[in-house]
């Protein structure tokens, strides 16, 4: 999982939207409200409110700490993540093939 957060943030920037999504992602159940994410992000509350309300406003979460996975916003980062994850067996594939 280390190597599609390093992928994704290479694509996609190292965002505190990105870290929410991503932990979603991981564990779509993990969360322990705003103080969580407050730790989470190391930002203050004012910062991870505007945060959410931006993620909530895209419709990607569904009031505060509710993914909407039927949105097709979420869906296609989910992909994303997924393809990006898949590409790291094939890129190891790829290398070993090479050595041989």
């Amino acid at each position: 999982m280390k190597k599609l957060e390093e992928k994704v943030k290479r694509i996609l920037g190292d965002t505190p939207q990105l870290k929410i999504l991503l932990a979603f992602y991981k564990e779509p159940a993990s969360f322990t409200g705003m103080e969580g994410l407050m730790g989470m992000l190391q930002k203050d509350e004012e910062t991870v409110r505007k945060i959410v309300d931006d993620l909530c406003e895209a419709g990607i979460l569904i009031e505060v700490f509710t993914l909407n996975r039927d949105h097709p916003y979420t869906k296609a980062v989910f992909k994303l993540f997924k393809e990006i994850e898949g590409e790291g067996g094939r890129e190891e594939e790829r290398r070993h093939s090479l050595i041989k």
